[in-house]
């Protein structure tokens, strides 16, 4: 039962991840190429969080949690 539930919650993340590409490629059609790009540009150059943050997250030490229900 279990190989099920874990073969059950990455069968919902596909899904999540195709229901999202589609409505990426609408908006894509609707915006055009150039507003995706001006986008992934301001993303790049224009971080969402100052610099300070990403320097305390670099010091911290990397912690992986698995949890199984």
């Amino acid at each position: 039962m279990q190989g099920f539930h874990l073969l059950m919650r990455l069968a919902h993340a596909v899904n999540a991840l195709s229901e999202f590409t589609k409505k990426l490629k609408r908006w894509i059609k609707q915006q055009g190429c150039s507003a995706i790009l001006k986008l992934i540009k301001e993303t790049i150059f224009n971080p969402w969080f100052p610099k300070d943050w990403y320097e305390q997250q670099h010091k911290k030490s990397i912690r992986l949690i698995l949890q199984l229900e």
